[in-house]
């Protein structure tokens, strides 16, 4: 489950990435040559409203799987992916000098101890981080919940698929990051910023490696219902308005502090003053996790920041980020992606209409981790 990026050489189909979310699901399919992957297939299902994943796991089982089963993947092959709370991570401290089945058990030690699930059943991994001089951990654990195995094998069987490999979302989503920015984010501490329905999820990682990762209850549903109560109109209804207009400040009435993102319309005014709460609380956090780790690694530049999930193309929420944090920004697309890039999306142009920051995780699952670096 610990991080792996040495891209393979040879060619061939990846199993199928599937990332199940709380009102979504995603799953993608590529196509491996040298240190590239092409993205051969993807797409997604939202379920219904009147479907509890969790009160109703069976109806949700069936649904997925015959989803899963009708949408022409050529390898029935799946790697699932895991997030909080099914998953946790503890950064940790191993000894020094000692081989690698020591290192092993001596995390599954460090995990079992610092874990909130019952000691033995859980999954455990482990991946070294690089070494700084201001921080004394030297390694992140990850335990995985043994009742996210019952959740999510039903639904690769009835999709009649295999499930090769379990693997911590936030790794995923590093994954995606490294290999969408290419070499250089083998040099620099920057971050990915998960904006789920129910949950945001923040990655910081130095080089291609996850150094911390927060998960907080701030997200696309919360915010969405705070609309629907704040201009008295329906979930669907607050739902299209943050799609079309996002997030903005009329030009008479902009704050110092707000100066420098865009302005949007009256709408886009009142969505940035229901949500102001919510985006400064992200933005505290963001500041906080940024600093330790650029203060742990101050030989490393200061890289960018990613959105992705289904929020991350709110209009103006790019360039707020960026103007209260004084880093560069970045929302992933198709189009955008620059000669550095090592994913092909050639294939993907007319196939799917959901903007791509809602598929890193699929994507990112999907990529094959190679060997340990």
């Amino acid at each position: 489950m610990g991080l792996k990026l040495s891209l393979a050489t040879r060619a061939g189909m990846t199993p199928v990435g599937i990332d199940v979310g709380d009102r979504n699901v995603r799953a993608a399919q590529l196509k491996r040559s040298g240190d590239k992957y092409a993205v051969a297939r993807m797409g997604s299902l939202q379920l219904p409203d009147d479907l509890d994943a969790k009160q109703d796991p069976h109806a949700a089982t069936r649904l997925i799987g015959a989803w899963l089963a009708q949408m022409g993947f050529r390898k029935r092959e799946c790697v699932m992916g895991l997030s909080t709370p099914d998953v946790e991570l503890h950064a940790m401290e191993l000894p020094d000098s000692i081989s690698p089945a020591q290192a092993k058990q001596a995390a599954r030690w460090e995990v079992e101890r610092l874990m909130s699930f019952e000691q033995g059943a859980a999954t455990i991994d482990f991946w070294p981080i690089p070494e700084s001089r201001q921080m004394t951990s030297s390694a992140i654990g990850v335990a995985a919940s043994p009742t996210a195995f019952e959740t999510l094998f039903p639904i690769c069987e009835r999709a009649k698929f295999r499930c090769t490999r379990l693997d911590a979302t936030s790794c995923a989503l590093a994954r995606f990051g490294s290999l969408y920015r290419g070499p250089v984010s083998q040099t620099d501490v920057w971050g990915m910023l998960d904006l789920g329905a129910r949950q945001t999820r923040l990655i910081i990682c130095v080089a291609q490696v996850p150094i911390l990762v927060r998960s907080f209850n701030k997200g696309g549903k919360k915010w969405t219902d705070q609309l629907a109560e704040a201009l008295s109109i329906s979930r669907k209804a607050a739902e299209r308005h943050k799609r079309d207009h996002g997030i903005g400040t009329a030009n008479q009435q902009r704050r110092k502090n707000d100066s420098e993102f865009a302005a949007g319309g009256p709408v886009a005014e009142m969505i940035y003053n229901v949500l102001r709460d919510e985006l400064v609380g992200i933005v505290e956090e963001l500041e906080r996790s940024y600093k330790y780790v650029i203060r742990c690694f101050n030989d490393r530049p200061c890289g960018p920041l990613m959105l992705v999930g289904g929020a991350a193309s709110m209009h103006n929420l790019s360039d707020l980020l960026t103007s209260k944090l004084g880093i560069e920004v970045i929302v992933p697309s198709v189009e955008n992606a620059g000669s550095h890039c090592q994913f092909d999306f050639s294939q993907l142009r007319d196939q799917v209409r959901e903007p791509l920051p809602e598929y890193a995780a699929a994507i990112g699952l999907a990529v094959d981790p190679g060997a340990q670096s």
